[in-house]
């Protein structure tokens, strides 16, 4: 069995590399098949089970260097959408001035997008878990099976 805390620091075979900040569950075969890292460069990652060399209550120990990681199929991807706004320059005071603000040729601001597999969920610490009759409190970790990938406790 394997414990994967979330929130966990993370070492690669080379150093710190990052943390821990949620699973992808399959929910039809009812299996985790990746954790999410959060590199020290803010960029988070899916890594596949088999990379993970061991865990502990606060750290993720991977088979893979921090360069490897970085090679990983990442979970946000980040789109730019064109903007029409005014384009121009923008004067403060009298029109002899210098421009102090020109707004980039047609782009706004970028707008990040989870890339979950298709037909998987990405699971958090903090989720809200309920039983039939009410409340019962926030997901810490999970424990599963290392053979299979099977969740077996939360």
């Amino acid at each position: 069995m394997i414990d994967i805390p979330l929130k966990a620091e993370v070492l690669c075979t080379d150093g710190h590399a990052g943390t821990t900040t949620a699973i992808i569950i399959n929910p039809v075969k009812q299996e985790v098949t990746y954790v999410v890292v959060e590199s020290i460069r803010y960029l988070d990652f899916l890594v596949p089970l088999d990379q993970i060399a061991k865990t502990t209550p606060n750290e993720v120990h991977l088979n893979c260097t921090i360069d490897e990681l970085h090679g990983l199929q990442s979970l946000t991807v980040t789109h730019y959408v064109q903007d029409d706004l005014y384009d121009g320059p923008m004067y403060q005071g009298s029109q002899y001035q210098v421009p102090i603000v020109t707004q980039g040729p047609g782009y706004g601001g970028p707008i990040e997008e989870e890339k979950v597999p298709h037909g998987e969920l990405a699971v958090q610490r903090g989720t809200e878990v309920y039983a039939t009759d009410d409340r019962i409190g926030l997901l810490e970790e999970f424990v599963i099976e290392s053979e299979t990938g099977h969740v077996t406790h939360f």
